[in-house]
């Protein structure tokens, strides 16, 4: 009989690939020719197999996965594609089948499940002597609690949505009395369970009246309450019930806060320790919900649990939660004797001598649940509960109007886990400011600070265009950033005040090359250590991620990109060359387009992770919706495909002609219709001839001046055979050219190029040639050449 403690008779398995149709694994697993599988059920009729997630049809999963594709945490598996198998009938089978699963091929991942408990209080009934922090302690400054009072000035709460799933909740307690929760999954009966859940609610919401106790977000209403017990089931899924808070009428909204409070027996893990749960977390901060989970009350180090491990090769990787531990209430801190610690935690609040509404031990004779309370809450469900707390606070600072920051912003899952864990300029006791030396319980969140703070968190932007202010979303020119530029020496003072002025994105092989950036903060604190990195690609209209590389890949990370101080309210700085070594220049000299990305931990540079995973998947449908949304929801990334080009002196060089090389380019994941657009501000004594490939150019309805081989261009001609079919289109003088509809193949690179001409001396004031590329009337690239005279 396996009896092994805090583990439940179901094998939890993955499948190597998403399943989106059908509820039956075993005809399931016929029809995909799973034959390891097939076999296995086949000889184990006891089996009861069934879908992890019942509630939430596939089609809704799979919905919530792609929205969840165009974020920091882009989802690892679908969890269409986790299946439960109940074998309460063989538990003695339980271990062989687990092993025999794991090594079919068509299998992903199989374990036990664990059941769940509530990360319990660390009990001391004779109330620790060295707490004097009055009842509700935790609330108080630094450095004995997180400030609250300083928050309350502003805010209640009573702006962001609040969640929290464990196994149950005493929502009749009168301290909770007009919270109006939402039991999304039912609620349990147990007292323990209920008690909890009073408890934790307690902390977060507790009502603002005169009994009991007062919640660190007294203001919130209408929290979604979700238990592991769907629908009455005998055993808990953690998984399906967080699912519950993200889907549906009662859905969360992005920027809102989801608590986890449950822990896996029999060494109390967090509850992302299972891979099924971690990765409904993991879609849950994919959404933008701000998730804080309990580390679980195991006294143990995370760091020997592999997947929670961020060293370790066999890494899960984040989920976007919030991990916190609790800490005893001592001036200098450690953990709890019983909370899980080690480098996956990011953040420690209170463990033991947590007042909060609920009862402790036997209920005396007479007396009522609804009106108990207790000063011995603990453990991680008190520290992650005061965590969340402060997170709703934050959330609701945040989205406070500031004179550079409208009214309705929200912060990120990896904004609000980097705020609560380091805040700018921190000069706080040392229980808030650094980590306790040898603990590995991250940092307790100092709402004193972050009030300061949060009135203006740096900003940081690298300029699209010249008279762009950062605002987001980006409205104006794409591709035509001032704050960009590469030399073929290096440059300081007034020699790179005129490089940036002259504008140059041109390589010279033979020798190191340099590239220097420009940043702004639009914000009124200073950004200190802000890292900028610089990838470049070929020259084209559309330049997705996938088609970026990162100067200098192979290097030392000093050396990959540079680190500055961004001062505040809108001064450009620059930041420190970076030196492209000679062995990774692109093959040729010429005209590259460069990308550059500013990243701060409280203003983090927007992931392209998502684009390498698709890539690598070869499904790249995610990656394309996420890049659309990419390039005007981010003002921390640019693009320079900009390019000043000299002209020959009238009737010199080849012809006369000034060549401009570039692609028109498809997306990497599926054909699509673009628009084209050509904008012209020369005069009329300059020519501009189109070479482009023929099945291209009879996609295009327009009316050219001229449809020719261009005598200036025969030198270049020569090198496309005939067999390639070029077509070398004369564009009517001054007029902007609108080529709607032009179908792009995936991935497609139509090798083009502009001639410039000019009949007599060009003028004084400089004039533009530039292409675009817009996709559903929103411009995804550009190309742009600035014309001027040639020197003698």
């Amino acid at each position: 009989m396996n009896e092994t403690r805090g583990l439940l008779p179901i094998i939890v398995l993955r499948l190597a690939e998403p399943a989106p149709d059908g509820d039956d694994l075993r005809e399931l697993a016929r029809r995909a020719g799973y034959r390891g599988l097939a076999a296995l059920l086949e000889e184990e009729p006891e089996i009861e197999a069934a879908r992890a997630i019942q509630t939430v049809s596939p089609k809704e999963l799979l919905a919530a996965e792609q929205r969840a594709r165009d974020s920091d945490f882009p989802p690892l598996d679908s969890l269409t594609s986790f299946w439960r198998l109940d074998c309460s009938a063989i538990p003695d089978a339980i271990e062989e089948l687990s092993e025999r699963l794991s090594k079919l091929p068509e299998i992903g991942l199989a374990y036990q499940e664990s059941d769940t408990t509530e990360p319990g209080p660390v009990t001391n009934q004779g109330l620790n002597p060295r707490y004097a922090m009055g009842q509700q302690g935790y609330l108080a400054d630094a450095p004995a609690g997180i400030g609250v009072t300083h928050a309350w000035a502003l805010v209640d709460g009573s702006e962001v949505g609040f969640a929290d799933v464990e196994r149950g909740w005493l929502v009749t307690h009168e301290d909770l009395a007009g919270l109006a929760p939402n039991l999304l999954s039912g609620n349990t009966t147990l007292a323990s369970s209920l008690r909890h859940g009073a408890a934790v609610l307690g902390i977060v919401a507790g009502r603002n009246n005169t009994l009991g106790v007062i919640g660190i977000a007294p203001g919130v209403t209408g929290p979604r309450l979700s238990t592991p017990f769907i629908s009455g089931a005998a055993t808990p899924n953690v998984a399906e019930a967080v699912l519950k808070t993200l889907l549906g009428p009662a859905a969360l909204a992005p920027g809102d806060v989801l608590l986890v409070e449950v822990q896996l027996p029999p060494t109390f893990q967090p509850a992302e320790a299972e891979n099924l749960t971690f990765t409904a977390i993991r879609i849950a901060s994919a959404l933008g919900i701000i998730v804080v989970e309990a580390a679980g009350n195991g006294a143990f180090d995370l760091t020997d649990l592999p997947a929670l491990n961020p060293a370790s090769p066999s890494f899960q990787g984040y989920s976007g939660a919030i991990i916190v531990a609790g800490m005893e209430t001592l001036l200098t801190p450690t953990t709890t004797s019983s909370s899980n610690f080690g480098s996956r935690i990011d953040c420690y609040a209170w463990g033991e001598n947590v007042t909060t509404a609920s009862w402790d031990g036997e209920l005396p004779p007479g007396a009522s649940e609804e009106t108990g309370y207790t000063r011995i809450f603990g453990g991680t469900s008190a520290a992650a509960a005061i965590v969340a707390g402060a997170a709703l606070l934050v959330q609701d600072l945040y989205q406070q109007p500031t004179p550079t920051r409208p009214a309705g912003e929200r912060l990120s899952p990896r904004r609000m886990r980097e705020l609560l864990k380091a805040v700018p300029n921190s000069t706080a006791p040392p229980m808030n400011a650094a980590p306790p030396a040898g603990t590995s319980i991250g940092r307790m969140p100092n709402l004193a600070q972050l009030v300061t703070a949060l009135g203006d968190v740096p900003d940081l932007y690298i300029r699209d265009y010249p008279g762009d202010t950062g605002a987001v979303p980006s409205t104006g020119l794409l591709s035509v950033s001032p704050d960009v530029v590469v030399s073929k020496t290096s440059l300081s003072g007034a020699a790179l005040a005129a490089a940036f002025a002259a504008g140059t994105s041109e390589i010279e092989l033979g020798h190191d090359n340099f590239i220097y950036v420009r940043v702004s903060n639009r914000n009124a604190v200073q950004a200190l250590n802000a890292k900028v990195k610089v990838y470049w690609s070929k020259v084209a209209t559309l330049i997705t991620p996938v088609d970026w590389k990162l100067v200098n890949p192979i290097v030392p990370p000093a050396d990959a990109h540079a680190t500055l101080t961004v001062p505040p309210n809108g001064s450009l700085v620059e930041a420190p060359e970076i030196p492209w070594a000679m062995p990774n220049l692109p093959p040729a000299s010429g005209h590259y387009c460069f990308v550059a990305t500013v990243d701060h931990p409280l203003d983090p540079e927007p992931l392209t992770a998502v684009f390498a995973a698709a890539a690598v998947a070869g499904d790249l449908t995610p990656a394309w919706e996420a890049f659309f949304m990419y390039i005007s929801s981010n003002n921390n990334v640019t693009w320079r495909n900009f390019n000043a080009v000299d002209f020959p002196a009238p009737g010199g060089g080849a012809g006369g002609a000034a060549p401009a090389p570039f692609l028109v380019s498809g997306a990497p994941d599926a054909e699509r219709s673009f628009d084209l657009e050509i904008l012209q501000s020369c005069p009329d004594a300059v020519s501009v001839v189109w070479e482009l490939p023929r099945r291209l150019f009879r996609q295009l309805d327009a009316d050219f001046a001229e449809v020719r081989v261009p005598k200036g261009c025969r030198l270049w001609r020569a090198l496309w055979p005939r067999r390639y079919g070029r077509v070398s289109a004369v564009l009517q003088p001054r007029a902007e050219l609108v080529l709607p509809g032009v179908l792009l193949e995936k991935s497609a690179q139509h090798q083009c190029r502009f001639c410039f001409t000019a009949t007599e001396g060009l003028p004084e004031d400089l004039c533009t040639v530039a292409i675009r590329q817009l996709y559903d009337g929103i411009e995804v690239g550009r190309v742009t050449w600035e014309l001027r005279a040639g020197r003698e």
